[in-house]
C-alpha cells in the first residue's frame, strides 16, 4: 500500500505513453473510455491518500541519513492530496465533457491531457526542489501544447506562443532561483534546506533565489503584472483546456510559492513578515482591481472568466499574505471551491460554442432561451462564485478576512473582496440577462457572424449532449458535499496548521516525532453573511444596469463615460497581446519586488 503514493502520477503518464504508440489503431469512443477510467481511478487513489495523509515516500527506499535526504521523497500532507484529488477530479469531468466535444480528436489529445494531469500531481507531492521545477516545466509543456490544439487556427498558435513564452520565462526564473539556493546549501530537498536555513543570517542569495523562485509562480498564478498570458490563451484554447487552465493549474502557482515559503525560507525571512504581507497583500490588491473591471468591459465569455480567473487569484494571493493558519485554509478553500465553479462555467460557455458557434453575450443576445436549463446551471455558477454560502467560496472569503492582523487592513480586505464580488458577478449577470433571458437592447456593433469562433463539437448542435450537462453538474455539486463534510473541514483545518509550522514538516520528512498540532479556530458572523448577500443583490443590480442602461438619462451616461473612458482605454491598450510588452512587464514587476525585499532588508529591518 505504500507504493500506492507513485500510482496517481505513474499511472496517468503510462496510459499516456501506451495511447500515443497505439492510438492509430483504436476508435475514438475506445479512447475516451481508457481516459475516463484513468482519471476515475487516479482520483479516487487521491481521496485514499487525502483520507490517509501525512504520508512520506522515498524512491528507492532511500531514506534519509542524519540531516541529509540522500533520495527523491513524495510528501503528502492534506493540503497536496486535496489539490491532487482537484486536478484529477477536473480531468475526470473534462474527459466526460469531451466524450461529445470535439468534432475529431486523436489519442494526442488524450496523451496530453493525461501527461498534464501527471505533471500536476507530481508538482503537489514533490518534496524536491528540482522535480518541482522539472514537474513545473511538465505542466507547461502539456498546457502549451493543448493550448495550440486548434493548430490549423493562427490565434491557437500566437495565444499559445505567448502562453509558452512567458511561462518559459517563469520556469526559467524558477531555476535560477534553485541554482542560487543550492549554491548556499547544497541541498534540494524542501526539509533540508530549510534546515539548512533556519539559523542562517538574511542575505542577498537567499532574497535573490527567493524574489526569483517567487515570480517564477506569480507568472504561473496569473498575478499582476504578469497576469497577460491567461487571457489570451484562453481566448484560444479549447473550452475543455481552458477548464484546466483557470481550474487548477493557475492557482497551483500559487500553491508552489506557499510550499516553498512554509518549508524553507519562513526562518530566514521571519523579520521581513509585515513587509512580505504588506507586498503580497499590495500585489494581490492590484490585480482584483485590474482584473474585475477587465472582467466587466469585455463581452466574450471566455476573456470574463479568464479575467475572473486572474481577480479571483488576487483575492487568493490576499490569504496567502497573512501568513497564518486561517490565512492559507482560507486560500486553499478558495482554490477548491473556484476550480469547480470556474469549471463548471467555462462548460457552460462550452454548450454555448457548441448550439451557436460563439461565446460572445452580444452575439448570443437571446439565443440561450433554446437550453434554459443550461443558464440554470450557468445561474447557479455565478451565484455560488460570487460567495453563497453553501458552495465554499463565502466560508474561504470569511477566513481570509477573519486573518488579516489588524482591524484596519481586515476592513481593506473586505472592501477588496466585495469589489471583487460585485464587479465581476454583475458582469456574468449581465451576460446572463442577454443571453439566456433576451434582456436589453441589440447592440449595434454587437459581432457579426464573420466573428464566430471555429466550431469544436460533433456536427450536431440541436440537443444538449447528456454527458456535457452532467459534468456541468459534477462539478457545481461538488463544493456543496465538501463543504457539508466536517471532516474534511476539521482536516483541512489541523493541515493548514501544519502547513505553516516548519518544525512538523521537517519532522515529518526526517521520521521524527511530529509536534501536536491544532485546528485553527474559525467560526462566521451574521454580519459576513448580510456583507454577501448584499454583495451578491448589488452584484444583480449592476448587471441589470448595464443591460438597460439605454434607459438611464443620456447626461448621467456621458459623464460616466467621459471619467471612465481613459482608464478603460489604458487598460485595453495593456492587453495588447505583444509578447514583447508581456515580457517588459515581467522585467518590471521583478525588478520593483526585488527592490522592494532589498530595501526592506537593509534598511527597515
Amino acid at each position: 500500500m505504500h507504493n500506492l503514493v507513485v500510482l496517481p502520477i505513474l499511472l496517468p503518464f503510462l496510459v499516456a505513453i501506451i495511447l500515443l504508440v497505439i492510438r492509430n489503431n483504436l476508435n475514438r469512443k475506445f479512447l475516451d473510455s481508457i481516459a475516463l477510467v484513468t482519471s476515475f481511478s487516479v482520483t479516487l487513489i487521491c481521496i485514499l491518500l487525502m483520507i490517509r495523509a501525512p504520508e512520506v515516500y522515498w524512491f528507492g527506499n532511500q531514506s534519509p541519513v542524519g540531516k541529509m535526504a540522500i533520495g527523491i521523497s513524495f510528501v503528502i500532507d492534506f493540503i497536496s492530496a486535496s489539490l491532487a484529488t482537484l486536478a484529477s477530479f477536473l480531468t475526470f469531468t473534462v474527459f466526460l465533457y469531451s466524450w461529445s466535444y470535439f468534432k475529431a480528436v486523436s489519442g494526442l489529445y488524450h496523451s496530453l491531457m493525461l501527461l498534464f494531469l501527471g505533471a500536476m500531481i507530481g508538482f503537489c507531492f514533490t518534496g524536491d526542489l528540482f522535480n518541482l521545477f522539472v514537474f513545473f516545466e511538465l505542466m507547461g509543456v502539456a498546457a502549451f501544447a493543448l493550448t495550440a490544439y486548434k493548430n490549423e487556427s493562427q490565434s491557437s498558435l500566437q495565444g499559445a506562443l505567448n502562453f509558452v513564452i512567458t511561462n518559459m520565462l517563469g520556469g526559467m526564473l524558477i531555476l535560477l532561483g534553485i541554482t542560487f539556493i543550492y549554491s548556499k546549501t547544497g541541498a534540494l530537498n524542501f526539509a533540508q534546506i530549510g534546515n539548512v536555513l533556519q539559523n542562517q543570517a538574511l542575505d542577498n542569495i537567499i532574497i535573490t533565489s527567493f524574489v526569483l523562485m517567487t515570480i517564477g509562480f506569480l507568472i504561473k498564478a496569473a498575478i499582476a503584472p504578469f497576469h497577460f498570458w491567461l487571457a489570451d490563451a484562453h481566448t484560444v484554447a479549447p473550452t475543455p483546456v481552458s477548464v484546466l487552465l483557470s481550474g487548477i493549474m493557475a492557482p497551483l502557482g500559487l500553491y508552489g510559492f506557499l510550499r516553498v515559503y512554509w518549508t524553507m525560507y519562513a526562518a530566514p525571512l521571519h523579520s521581513l513578515d509585515t513587509m512580505v504581507t504588506i507586498i503580497f497583500f499590495s500585489i494581490g490588491a492590484i490585480t482584483i482591481l485590474i482584473a474585475s473591471i477587465m472582467c466587466f468591459i469585455n463581452s466574450s465569455l471566455k476573456r470574463m472568466l479568464a479575467f475572473s480567473t486572474i481577480s479571483n487569484s488576487g483575492i487568493i494571493l490576499i490569504g496567502v499574505s497573512t501568513l497564518n493558519p486561517l490565512g492559507i485554509q482560507g486560500a486553499i478553500t478558495y482554490i477548491l471551491a473556484h476550480g469547480f465553479l470556474k469549471g463548471s462555467l467555462f462548460m457552460c460557455a462550452g454548450v454555448l460554442l457548441h448550439h451557436f458557434k460563439s461565446v460572445d453575450e452580444l452575439d448570443l443576445q437571446g439565443k440561450g432561451k433554446k437550453i434554459p436549463f443550461i443558464g440554470l446551471l450557468f445561474f447557479i455558477g455565478i451565484i455560488g462564485l460570487a460567495g453563497l454560502p453553501a458552495f465554499g467560496v463565502f466560508t474561504a472569503k470569511n477566513m481570509i478576512e477573519t486573518s488579516m492582523y489588524s482591524e484596519g487592513i481586515s476592513r481593506v480586505t473586505l472592501l477588496l473582496i466585495l469589489f471583487e464580488s460585485i464587479v465581476t458577478t454583475g458582469a456574468f449577470a449581465r451576460a446572463f440577462g442577454r443571453i439566456f433571458l433576451g434582456f436589453g437592447v441589440r447592440q449595434k456593433n454587437a459581432p457579426t457572424k464573420k466573428s464566430k469562433e471555429e466550431q469544436e463539437t460533433q456536427s450536431t448542435r440541436q440537443i444538449t449532449p447528456l454527458v456535457m450537462a452532467a459534468s456541468i453538474i459534477l462539478l457545481l455539486l461538488a463544493p456543496v458535499i465538501l463543504n457539508c463534510f466536517y471532516f474534511f473541514n476539521d482536516s483541512l483545518s489541523h493541515a493548514a496548521n501544519e502547513f505553516q509550522n516548519q518544525i512538523w514538516y521537517y519532522s515529518l520528512v526526517f521520521n521524527k516525532t511530529l509536534p501536536i498540532m491544532h485546528s485553527v479556530n474559525y467560526s462566521g458572523n451574521l454580519k459576513n453573511y448580510v456583507f454577501e448577500l448584499m454583495g451578491i443583490l448589488i452584484a444583480l443590480f449592476i448587471g441589470a444596469l448595464s443591460i438597460f442602461k439605454h434607459l438611464i438619462p443620456f447626461k448621467l451616461r456621458k459623464i460616466t463615460y467621459t471619467i471612465n473612458m481613459p482608464f478603460i482605454t489604458i487598460l485595453k491598450s495593456l492587453q495588447s497581446g505583444l509578447v514583447g510588452d508581456y515580457i517588459s512587464w515581467i522585467i518590471l514587476g521583478t525588478t520593483i519586488i526585488g527592490l522592494a525585499f532589498l530595501y526592506s532588508a537593509y534598511y527597515i529591518v
